[in-house]
């Protein structure tokens, strides 16, 4: 059987979007107004209700409208080189033990909140 999940990896947990299905592995609390449930075998996980995917919100319609309206996709080639940039200098960093400068540029079309950057507190 194959599976096409999207998994995120937490300090405190991790998240697992499948099947229009969001999962949640929260060994430290349980997740309010979610469903106990035991998922891959892990327990203290807990199944969100998800609303159904109205018009516009899956990937496809994103690209159709962003190609109608001619308007970039938040998943464009520019960020996927930029997504990629950072991996390989993750490898090589990794290879020499020196940081490595990135050439490309990336502008979130959000603000971020400072105590996102913060590696030993409680944001994530």
């Amino acid at each position: 059987m194959t599976r096409n999940d999207t998994t995120v990896y937490g300090r405190r947990g991790t998240l697992w979007l499948t099947h229009n299905q969001l999962v949640i592995h929260s060994p430290e609390a349980p997740i309010h107004g979610a469903d106990p449930a035991t998922w891959q075998g892990l327990d203290h996980c807990y199944r969100v209700p998800m609303p159904p995917a109205g018009r516009d919100e899956s990937q496809i319609d994103h690209f159709v409208e962003s190609i109608a309206s001619g308007t970039e996709p938040k998943s464009s080639g520019r960020l996927q080189l930029h997504v990629h940039e950072i991996l390989f200098k993750g490898y090589l960093a990794a290879q020499t033990g020196s940081t490595q400068e990135l050439q490309t540029r990336f502008t979130l079309w959000h603000p971020l909140d400072k105590g996102f950057f913060d590696t030993r507190g409680t944001y994530i």
